[in-house]
């Protein structure tokens, strides 16, 4: 979700990558993923209704009226540890 003013109201067909990691320190490992794919508004209430239902919640502060699904052509990722933990 990004709010009304990032992208604009017209219709967003472009090539978008979205990178999500978490890390937690105490077990000294963590995660990173990397989608690549097609990005376009969700303007349908069907489409909307699916997105709300999921529980996606914006990472930043603000209200998010806007959103933008990726369809993935590409995902990979890799899990991050410290090879003394992992053993």
């Amino acid at each position: 979700m990004i709010g009304r003013g990032a992208v604009g109201s017209g219709g967003l067909r472009r090539v978008a990558v979205c990178r999500v990691v978490a890390v937690v320190p105490a077990a000294q490992q963590g995660w990173s993923v990397l989608v690549q794919g097609s990005a376009h508004h969700v303007e349908s209430e069907s489409e909307r209704a699916s997105v709300l239902a999921a529980g996606v919640e914006p990472w930043a502060g603000g209200v998010r009226e806007l959103f933008v699904r990726i369809l993935p052509t590409r995902i990979t990722g890799r899990r991050i540890s410290n090879s003394r933990t992992s053993r």
